[in-house]
C-alpha cells in the first residue's frame, strides 16, 4: 500500500506544478534582449544556425527569477520558451525580408 501512495503524491505534485505556469505569467517582469546578426550571412545555413543558436543562449541569460525551487524553475523555463518562440518568429520574419529583398535584386524587370 505505500507504493500506491507514493503514486498518488506524485500525481497529486505534477497536477500542482502544471497548474503553476499561468499564476506565474501574472508575476513575471517583461525581459527582452538584442541580439547581433550583421556579422552573419542569413542566406546561409550556417549563418541561420549561428543566430539561432545566439537566441538560445540569450534566452537562457537573460531569464531568471525571483521564486525559488520548483516554481522558480518552471519560471525560467517558461520565460525561456515563450523568448525563444518570440525570437524564432522574428527571425523567421528577418529571412523571410531577407529572401525577398534577394529575390527582388535578382528580377531582370
Amino acid at each position: 500500500m505505500p507504493r500506491l501512495s507514493h503514486v498518488a503524491f506524485a500525481a497529486i505534485a505534477v497536477a500542482c506544478l502544471m497548474a503553476v505556469p499561468p499564476a506565474l505569467a501574472q508575476t513575471r517582469e517583461p525581459v527582452s534582449a538584442r541580439i547581433s546578426y550583421a556579422d552573419l550571412d542569413l542566406a546561409t545555413a550556417k549563418g541561420r544556425a549561428t543566430l539561432a543558436r545566439r537566441l538560445h543562449r540569450i534566452a537562457a541569460g537573460t531569464c531568471t527569477s525571483s521564486l525559488g525551487d520548483i516554481a522558480g524553475a518552471v519560471d525560467r523555463s517558461r520565460c525561456r520558451q515563450e523568448m525563444e518562440d518570440s525570437g524564432t518568429r522574428q527571425i523567421t520574419a528577418l529571412i523571410r525580408q531577407h529572401d525577398d529583398v534577394r529575390l527582388a535584386a535578382a528580377d531582370p524587370r
